[in-house]
């Protein structure tokens, strides 16, 4: 015992140990708000969902789960704003940016983009409901989110007198539909 008292690595290891034990305790606690998210999510209950995921994130940014988290955070501030947005359509947006700028490459990148081009349609911002949707069906490969993702483009192209491309677009959803 008399080496490991002078031994100087002796005290990092031991506080490397006290590190990690601390670490490890705090793992139940994230995981418990992440499961709490996630519950309050499929509950309905929105706000709690926000509050759980938001939590989680704070303490854990580059956890296990944040990924997974953000992306969910997201569609929490989709689903809580309401059929109009309420006002919220920028914290929304914001959300699934933010997510999509950490992970683009997220196989929940394209429901993201999706759900942005949702926001935009629903706001009456044709054209740019119609950039995020592009993103979606021409950088994604194609996945169970494109037959939506062509359905809203179809719609906004209608909306911006692009009827020609309008049509294009529900010939193609005709055919993959017969093909089916």
């Amino acid at each position: 015992t008399g080496l490991a008292q002078n031994d100087p690595t002796a005290g990092e290891t031991r506080r490397k140990g006290k590190i990690q034990v601390q670490q490890a305790g705090r793992a139940p606690i994230e995981a418990q708000l992440y499961r709490q998210g996630l519950t309050f999510l499929q509950k309905g209950d929105f706000g709690r969902a926000i509050e759980s995921f938001n939590s989680f994130l704070g303490s854990s940014p580059q956890g296990f789960q944040a990924e997974e988290a953000r992306f969910l955070l997201a569609d929490a501030y989709f689903n809580g704003a309401g059929k109009d947005l309420s006002g919220k359509s920028q914290v929304v947006l914001d959300a699934y940016h933010r997510a999509l700028s950490r992970h683009p490459a997220s196989p929940r990148a394209p429901w993201a983009r999706l759900r942005i081009g949702e926001v935009y349609k629903r706001l009456g911002f044709y054209y740019e409901a119609l950039a995020s949707l592009g993103i979606l069906l021409e950088h994604y490969s194609p996945g169970p989110y494109h037959l939506e993702g062509r359905k809203k483009k179809a719609y906004c192209l209608l909306k911006v007198g692009r009827y020609r491309d309008a049509q294009g677009e529900y010939q193609t959803l005709s055919s993959v539909s017969l093909s089916e």
